[in-house]
């Protein structure tokens, strides 16, 4: 919720510090679920797929933009339980 491009994230190191571990949690509940991924470092994945769409603003930022609910929840919200499912725990996601 920066107001930064997705570029501008990952060049910032305080903004980026979460991207990278969210994505960890998240990829740890896919596997964890038996969901099979073709990459083995998520933190690595993430910041290749943002530097692709460097100039875009993150989805979440556009809702704010647009007055409308942000997908937080259901992105980042679902993460949480998850990974209580299987005895993870995502700290980063959660509220």
């Amino acid at each position: 919720m920066t107001g930064a491009t997705v570029g501008e994230v990952i060049a910032n190191a305080g903004a980026w510090s979460v991207a990278p571990v969210c994505a960890m949690e998240a990829y740890d509940v896919a596997r964890g679920q038996g969901i099979a991924l073709d990459f083995e470092d998520a933190s690595e994945y993430v910041r290749r797929f943002g530097s692709a769409i460097a100039g875009a603003r993150p989805s979440m930022f556009l809702d704010v933009l647009a007055v409308g609910p942000a997908e937080v929840d259901v992105i980042n919200g679902a993460i949480p339980p998850l990974a209580t499912r299987f005895g993870l725990s995502a700290p980063c996601q959660r509220r």
